[in-house]
């Protein structure tokens, strides 16, 4: 029985709202509805009643295990196709909507586990059964994702040996021995280094094995382990996912409103729903062929085939990267996104069976998630750079490149030629078979079309219209509004339908009367669409709140920020402006974290070229973004090399820090150069030269201070009041000291949302008027935040957990910040010179009780929420891991690691509350395990100055950092790397010096993923300091502001917000 304080517990924590019970009583009975007579009520909580096989866990466990015992009986074909079922009902990461919740984190880690080794199994199997050609693709893939599981190594170095790549495959293991000698200053195991040397003496025993003589160890029977989910965490994910469900849509969800991460399938003749399957993270593209279902899943970069008679998943294939576009045919799945590889899955092999690379100048991007590929007139045509690639399908050979504007999208053949969307030139371009082409203007941002039913369809996601073209005289026929924001079309038997991503809607269109006959609710976001079966196919995605366009908000702002230069934009506010304002090469999209944190294309057209062992980084930019009145100049390649020595000449201070590894930097900053030389353009391409190698330059690069204006902005150190900018918005008036409008771009064409016609400012408001103020609808937000104080009291009403957020009505949001306090260890001196030591203390401190002080006042109105992690939630990387208590100290833990030493630490902190106090709680803490605390004081200005003194002598310091970029190199790197400046503990070990040099080399998800284990590590095992808390913003908004995104980066996202519908 789960208690259902301990439900209370889970869901809400320590900020469980008066009315918890209660809440917790309507979830129950709600999600009673779904679960039928399985959730029972006993005394005093609750407990789900399952039968044997019940669980997706009880068939994966059952399926995995039999398909085991069979590898290891030599049964290869089998076990293959056992162990392939049983991954298929995988459809993402395991309780991937409690990713960041403390209770999930050790099962969600065991499962991980066990779905890699079933799928290591599966591979062994295919392996035996000569399959090894078609395997490489996915190991590649593998390895990349898991860089130091050497069973994965072991087999991609197999599958190369065995299709007669033998180089390759001495370069896995070639690179393999480098990760682990650096990393973890070991060497690979015995059974890689055997299998090293017999591939060097082309040892008999490697090639194919007959099925009848394959063996493999038995895997002992995990039954009992698989199944034992916690009774607490199973029933508190299943309220938890109730509650997501209630608060996103208001209601409960059901087959009116599919689950986000699925595929809905709509009955065309009854238009309503029937089926919805549950596929990978953020599914993007669908195309179908010959009775299997193909869908993109953007966010683990998978492609899920479905049987589409038995409406399931049967395999989930992983790529190298996302897939953004899809093209089928009956023998498979043509697959491409935002590289120079395009991908073919053969439906026979549930695998990646041949990349094709595609010429550097026809580099692949999609800025939409619908198709941007098609199959027609025996080829494959595949938007491409500024065009479109013709592809041969049986070579792979490029048969031409045929230029259509600046950002083909969608793509779609039929009556005789292939069509293309633009989404920057709001055009459709008609290619013939010769390559001859015809632009026809439709709507704004076309992103998706469809031949058929007598016509050429064309969907504008910014007019909420579909248009119909005549392919043969080639004019606009019809323009027939639809839902908001339309993203696919699917015609099928004479009729048309429109997946409409806004609303969560399909509508169903008649083509003899060119209207909408019926509109299908579905939920969510429905993002591409596809005819399958005799049925309709939808990709749900979950749904940002979308709301009508225009009003204005009154935003209080307390200090005048003096100007809003982008090359001066050095606070958290001026980034919140500039994220509504500027646009910039790589940005981060506009979606909470994790997503939120990793770098996408904004005016670039796909993510830079690194060449040059990381020294050299190519951009091309796209043609489309325009800046504000009254320059209106296009935003273009010189646009950003003008921008980037703008911020860095030597009139500026700050922006240079960032960039000083470009080449030609110091001659510039002298005076001795008029430009960068390791900035070039060459037509619309950027290309930044560096002088050693960096694998952070984007991240870098999507700072304030870097983003687009226009070229003749002057360069003032005082900054420029107003400038014209490209993003979504742009600074229609300033008045120093009083007000400040931002107003719509009319010139703006990019995704991002912009619903409000303008925000203004009223600048020197103070906070405790103005939270009245909002309390009273006169003012709609506080763009600095509010204190921590109002916050608590705020919170129960309209924060997180509140019936407010249930209702969908929050008010209060919380979000983290990039700062973190710590307490630093003087590694340098006796008392913490020892790493046991140092974890004593991290067990002897009461970080619920530091954190309950608050943080001395300087000015930001934040709160702290304990932490015993060096990495912030906002920083890439981060995973929420349980190191050291955070409410109250372990001293058992602590004694037996400090193992009866005794003597006295020298702290220093400051002299204004709360630091007084927080000292007596570190004198409590200590004196438990035997050590006294003497307190040294000093001013807050003057105390990381006697830190960092040569003749420091403390043992604790007091000390907090915010890394300047959201970069985990930029905290874990910057900090513990031995001879850091930064932080005052001296800690230094060769060792860490290796894994963290390593992690910096690394690039994309695999470097946040390698520093997320390491800042785990780090602090468990050297601990060179004690992570407290880490600051949170508050913001509280009027009643009538809805459309919230709290963003990990920038705060509050201001171009997101509008106005509800009441």
């Amino acid at each position: 029985v789960v208690p259902s304080e301990r439900l209370i517990e889970e869901l809400w924590g320590g900020r469980a709202p008066a009315t918890a019970a209660k809440s917790v009583q309507v979830y129950v009975s709600q999600l009673r509805k779904t679960l039928g007579d399985r959730l029972v009520t006993r005394s005093g909580g609750y407990m789900l009643e399952l039968e044997p096989g019940a669980l997706d866990l009880d068939r994966f466990q059952a399926l995995a295990g039999e398909g085991r015992e069979l590898l290891a009986r030599g049964e290869a074909r089998r076990a293959a196709e056992l162990l392939g079922a049983a991954l298929a009902l995988w459809r993402g990461p395991a309780l991937v909507d409690f990713s960041y919740e403390p209770f999930a984190q050790t099962e969600i880690q065991r499962l991980e586990e066990l779905r890699l080794t079933a799928l290591e199994d599966r591979i062994e199997a295919d392996l035996a059964l000569g399959r090894h050609a078609q395997l490489v693709a996915e190991l590649e893939a593998l390895v990349l994702e898991h860089p130091l599981r050497e069973r994965l190594r072991g087999q991609l170095m197999l599958a190369l040996y065995r299709s007669g790549r033998q180089g390759e495959a001495l370069e896995v293991y070639r690179e393999a021995r480098e990760l682990l000698v650096s990393e973890l200053g070991i060497e690979p195991g015995p059974g890689l280094q055997e299998l090293h040397r017999a591939i060097l003496n082309q040892d008999p025993a490697l090639e194919p094995p007959s099925p009848s003589v394959l063996r493999a160890p038995r895997s002992p029977d995990r039954r009992r382990v698989l199944i034992a989910v916690g009774g607490a965490m199973l029933l508190a994910s299943a309220l938890s996912a109730f509650v997501v469900a209630l608060t996103r849509e208001g209601k409960t969800a059901g087959l009116a409103s599919v689950q986000p991460n699925s595929v809905a399938v709509i009955d065309p003749d009854g238009s309503a729903l029937v089926a919805q399957i549950p596929v990978g993270a953020r599914p993007a593209a669908i195309a179908a062929a010959g009775g299997t279902v193909w869908v993109s899943n953007v966010d683990d970069s998978s492609v899920s085939r479905i049987d589409a008679k038995a409406m399931k998943v049967v395999r989930t294939i992983a790529l190298a990267r996302p897939a953004t576009a899809l093209a089928a045919d009956r023998a498979g799945v043509w697959a491409t996104g935002d590289s120079t590889q395009v991908y073919r899955i053969a439906r026979q092999f549930d695998a990646v069976s041949r990349t094709v690379a595609v010429q550097r100048r026809g580099r692949l991007f999609n800025v939409e998630p619908v198709p941007g590929a098609a199959l027609g007139a025996g080829s494959l045509w595949a938007a491409s750079g500024t065009g479109v690639v013709r592809i041969a399908p049986r070579s792979g050979r490029s048969l031409a490149t045929v230029e259509t504007g600046d950002n083909p999208t969608a793509l779609a053949y039929g009556a005789g030629a292939a069509w293309v969307t633009d989404a920057v030139n709001n055009t459709v371009t008609r290619i013939d078979r010769t390559g001859a082409t015809q632009r026809i203007e439709v709507g704004s941002r076309p992103t998706a079309i469809a031949v058929g039913a007598g016509a050429v369809w064309v969907a504008n996601a910014l007019d909420d219209t579909v248009v119909r073209l005549d392919p043969f005289t080639r004019t606009v026929e019809a323009t027939i509004p639809v839902g908001r924001a339309p993203s696919g079309l699917a015609v099928t038997a004479g009729v048309l339908w429109v997946a409409n991503s806004g609303d969560g809607t399909v509508s169903r269109i008649d083509p003899a009367t060119n209207e909408v006959a019926k509109t299908v609710r579905v939920g969510g976001s429905a993002a591409g669409i596809a005819s399958a079966a005799g049925s309709i196919w939808v990709t749900i995605q979950d749904r940002l709140p979308l709301a009508p366009r225009g009003g204005s908000i009154l935003v209080l702002l307390r200090d005048d920020p003096g100007t809003l230069d982008p090359a001066l934009a050095f606070w958290d506010w001026s980034w919140q402006v500039a994220h509504a304002t500027c646009v910039k090469l790589m940005n981060y999209p506009d979606r909470r974290p994790p997503a939120g944190l990793l770098l996408r294309p904004e005016a670039a057209a796909a993510p830079p070229e690194v060449t040059d062992g990381g020294r050299t980084y190519s951009f091309t930019v796209r043609r489309g973004y325009r800046f504000s009145p009254p320059s209106n100049e296009p935003v273009t390649a010189e646009t950003f090399r003008y921008s980037i020595e703008r911020a860095t000449s030597p009139e500026y201070e700050f922006p240079v820090w960032f960039l000083d590894d470009v080449v030609g930097m110091k001659a510039y900053r002298a005076r001795k150069a008029r430009h960068l030389a390791g900035v070039a353009v060459r037509g619309n391409n950027l290309v930044i030269r560096l002088t050693r190698p960096s694998a952070d330059l984007a991240t870098r690069l999507a700072m304030p201070f870097f983003c687009a204006v226009p070229r003749d902005t002057p360069i003032d150190p005082k900054g420029v009041r107003t400038i014209p900018s490209a993003g979504p918005y742009y600074v229609s008036s300033y008045i120093p000291g009083r007000r400040l409008v931002l107003r719509r771009n009319p010139n703006y064409r990019g995704v991002r949302s912009r619903s409000l016609d303008a925000i203004i400012y009223a600048i020197g408001a103070t906070h405790p008027g103005g939270v009245a103020d909002i309390e009273r609808g006169t003012v709609d937000y506080i763009a600095d935040g509010i204190g921590a104080a109002a916050a608590g009291r705020l919170g129960r009403q309209f924060g997180p957990g509140s019936d407010a957020a249930t209702q969908g009505r929050q008010r209060l949001f919380v979000t983290a910040t990039r700062l973190v306090g710590y307490l630093a260890l003087n590694a340098r001196r006796p008392l913490f010179r020892d790493a046991r030591m140092r974890r004593a203390f991290n067990y002897a401190i009461d970080r619920g009780a530091l954190a309950r002080l608050g943080t001395p006042a300087v000015g930001d109105p934040g709160g702290l929420v304990p932490t015993d992690q060096y990495l912030s939630p906002a920083v890439p990387g981060f995973r929420d891991v349980e190191i050291y208590p955070l409410d109250g100290p372990d001293l058992a833990a602590a004694r037996r690691l400090a193992g009866g030493r005794r003597g006295t630490a020298v702290l220093y902190t400051c002299d204004s509350s709360p630091c007084p106090e927080q000292a007596e709680i570190l004198r409590r803490n200590l004196r438990a395990i035997g050590i006294s605390l003497e307190v040294r004081q000093f001013p807050l200005a003057l105390l990381h100055e006697k830190l960092s003194a040569p003749d420091a002598a403390f043992d604790i310091g007091r000390f907090a950092w915010i890394p300047d970029y959201p970069d985990p190199a930029n905290v874990l790197g910057t900090l513990f790397r031995g001879g850091s400046s930064w932080y005052p503990g001296g800690f230094a070990d060769p060792r860490w010096n290796l894994r963290l040099d390593a992690a910096e080399g690394l690039r994309g998800v695999g470097r946040y993923r390698t520093y997320g284990r390491l800042d785990a590590e780090l602090a468990s095992d050297a601990a060179p300091a004690a992570a407290v808390s880490y600051q949170v913003r508050y913001d509280f908004f009027s009643n009538r502001v809805g459309c919230q995104l709290p963003h990990p980066v920038y705060g509050m996202d201001l171009a997101a917000l509008c106005l509800r519908r009441e």
